[in-house]
């Protein structure tokens, strides 16, 4: 290595750890304990959320990855109890904001909490934005409502928070509605109205799936750019290892419902503990020189969530199992300061 290449690993190194070291003397802003959630139906009870447990400090970014129905949107949703219920209904948990637990919130003191204390952007921007009214009226209703602004005060505000996302022309695209927009320009309001009310947590959840690669870089630089200048938390809910690897400060990957593993987004990509990280690691696509490889899969199919987990959900594809996998689902064993995988190979380190 030249020494120019050891400088910059250096400086690399000093900026994580310090804000390692940030991070670890924060205020933690969230706070998830033994969340579990069930969906009620007609086959019988679909154990969807597991025990989660987890923290956020302030102005830190958690990953949230994880397969398809591993239970990542389910989790958040039921954080601010956005599930219908029925068929939905969180059965034990609770959510610590502000000294209080979200859970035992009436519907009309959690509205105060949703939109304005905590943010939400939706997956698809274009059910989540209403077709019949403007963008501006769905960037003004949140300020009205939350921050008790007047008319023309709302309408300033939204102009700026367009602007602030990166849309031209804004008070002219006040009048727009939402399928005058792209749909990258839609998930920017989407973001634009998330951050109305100078929310302490954002969650995002999988803000940039339905949008093609330059437009997903583009979304997330607004985010990276929004949280150094606003320094709020964030939690954002992805399948894409290789998003997470370049924005999050610690991630928890998911799987049946459950947290299956916990640690720094450095710790996690050199030393994944849990056999279904180091499988979803694998399944990254690669190129060793000018011969392209073929692309790994994980074999087997997810879990079936009906009646409450016994045994480690992994375990039917797992290439470790044995016998204890079948016969008890592993708690989060702490490995080191600040990871934890739910893997009986780690049970001499709990």
């Amino acid at each position: 290595m030249t020494s120019a290449s050891t400088e910059r690993a250096n400086i690399t190194t000093s900026a994580k750890s310090q804000v390692a070291n940030t991070l670890a003397t924060a205020e933690t802003v969230l706070e998830v304990s033994g969340l579990e959630t069930v969906f009620h139906t007609q086959d019988g009870d679909v154990h969807a959320v597991n025990n989660v447990s987890f923290s956020l400090q302030q102005g830190e970014l958690l990953g949230i990855v994880g397969e398809s129905g591993s239970g990542k949107s389910v989790t958040m949703m039921s954080l601010l109890k956005l599930l219908p219920m029925p068929p939905a209904e969180i059965v034990a948990g609770s959510v610590k904001f502000d000294n209080r637990d979200l859970l035992q919130l009436d519907l009309e003191s959690l509205r105060d909490v949703r939109g304005g204390d905590i943010g939400f952007i939706f997956q698809d921007p274009m059910t989540s934005l209403n077709p019949v009214f403007t963008v501006g009226f769905q960037i003004m209703e949140p300020l009205r409502a939350h921050m008790k602004l007047n008319k023309r005060q709302a309408r300033a505000r939204a102009v700026e928070l367009l602007e602030l996302v990166g849309i031209p022309s804004a008070e002219e695209r006040l009048r727009d509605f939402p399928h005058q927009f792209s749909g990258g320009m839609r998930q920017r309001v989407m973001i634009a109205i998330a951050l109305a009310c100078d929310p302490k947590v954002l969650i995002a959840d999988e803000p940039t799936t339905a949008l093609d690669v330059t437009v997903q870089a583009q979304i997330i630089e607004i985010v990276k750019d929004l949280r150094q200048k606003l320094g709020m938390a964030i939690i954002w809910i992805t399948h894409d290892l290789g998003v997470v690897a370049g924005i999050a400060d610690r991630v928890a990957v998911m799987y049946g419902g459950q947290i299956v593993e916990y640690a720094d987004v450095d710790e996690l990509y050199s030393d994944p503990r849990h056999p279904y990280t180091r499988a979803l690691l694998q399944t990254l696509p690669r190129q060793e020189g000018e011969r392209e490889q073929r692309l790994i899969s994980i074999p087997g199919q997810a879990p079936n969530l009906k009646g409450p987990l016994t045994s480690c959900p992994f375990a039917p594809r797992c290439s470790a199992v044995f016998d204890k996998c079948h016969s008890a689902n592993p708690p989060l064993f702490t490995i080191g300061d600040r990871q934890k995988s739910a893997c009986w190979l780690e049970e001499s380190n709990g």
